[in-house]
């Protein structure tokens, strides 16, 4: 078990809050009790006392899911095919805004999305991974330049980026402002930033609760809203062009209910089965008209953040 630290707030830097959840690691079943707690000056939701940073490694296992091997390693075409267009959505967002450049993926994991962008536009590709084995295979499997270690630590120079991208990033950050930081002074002034976190004001959070997979303990050290992510973004040199929800889905929905099971059903062969229903494909597909209404009124689970410098 990790040692734990203490931190004051992720936002404003208080050091008063007020508990939120206490919570276990239902997504890897890794073991632990983990707590969660409010800001009491600025509401902005993170963990405290958390997992010391020299230890969380050990809470990423290898069949963590953003660590997924490449898709064209998958035996099954439809499964091939599947996984393409899983990525399609994030990888147009960003083809919309420019046709290329040099782009930085922040917890580029195992190089997935950086690979799947060169279908979008002739780009030169960068990443930033904090595990050292899923950098390597982002290097051996798809040729990409990877710096392994924290984006403050990044070797690139000043204004060198066209765009940075963190898909379900910056919620695992320790610090959060100091990244963005990082990430305002890499980024050339016309550039863009573009990313994601889960949505503290989902109509998901309010439904599961504790057993919300955007709280994911102890992984994400922040819960984001749009209130604190404005204020964080406006004290590191970013303006908000848009705040918006696209993607998640049925995907974030299946995954808090299976958190669910797994918090009041040992493992078992029904529970096994339940799953294995619970992420049948056709659900994607039927459910699609509901979670696309609800993403209208910006109640998705996952927020996207499309920022430029100031």
């Amino acid at each position: 078990m990790s040692a734990l630290e203490t931190t004051p707030c992720l936002v404003c830097g208080s050091t008063l809050n007020q508990p939120y959840y206490q919570l276990h690691d239902w997504a890897c079943e890794l073991p632990g009790e983990f707590y969660l707690v409010t800001c009491s000056n600025c509401g902005h939701i993170f963990q405290d006392p958390r997992p010391a940073q020299a230890d969380i490694g050990q809470y990423y296992p290898a069949t963590y899911q953003p660590f997924w091997r490449s898709i064209d390693a998958e035996t099954s075409a439809v499964k091939r095919r599947l996984r393409h267009w899983q990525w399609r959505p994030r990888c147009l967002q960003l083809a919309r805004l420019l046709s290329g450049g040099k782009l930085l993926d922040v917890g580029s994991g195992t190089g997935l999305f950086l690979n799947e962008m060169r279908r979008y536009g002739m780009w030169r590709l960068a990443g930033v991974e904090l595990s050292p084995p899923a950098a390597d295979y982002a290097r051996r499997t798809f040729d990409l330049e990877i710096y392994a270690g924290q984006v403050e630590d990044a070797p690139w120079p000043p204004a060198f980026f066209d765009a940075v991208t963190l898909w379900d990033v910056l919620e695992h950050l320790p610090n959060p402002r100091a990244a963005l930081s990082r990430i305002h002074t890499l980024l050339a002034q016309d550039g863009y930033l573009l990313f994601s976190v889960p949505n503290a004001s989902s109509i998901d959070a309010r439904l599961f609760g504790r057993y919300w997979i955007g709280l994911d303990a102890p992984r994400h050290m922040s819960v984001f809203t749009l209130r604190a992510l404005r204020r964080l973004l406006g004290e590191t040199g970013f303006r908000i062009e848009a705040a918006y929800c696209f993607y998640g889905r049925y995907t974030t929905f299946a995954l808090s209910t299976q958190q669910w099971l797994r918090a009041h059903r040992p493992p078992s062969a029904s529970r096994r089965r339940l799953e294995r229903v619970l992420f049948f494909p056709g659900w994607r597909f039927l459910t699609l008209p509901y979670f696309y209404l609800i993403d209208q009124w910006r109640l998705g689970a996952i927020l996207t953040i499309r920022a430029r410098p100031k």
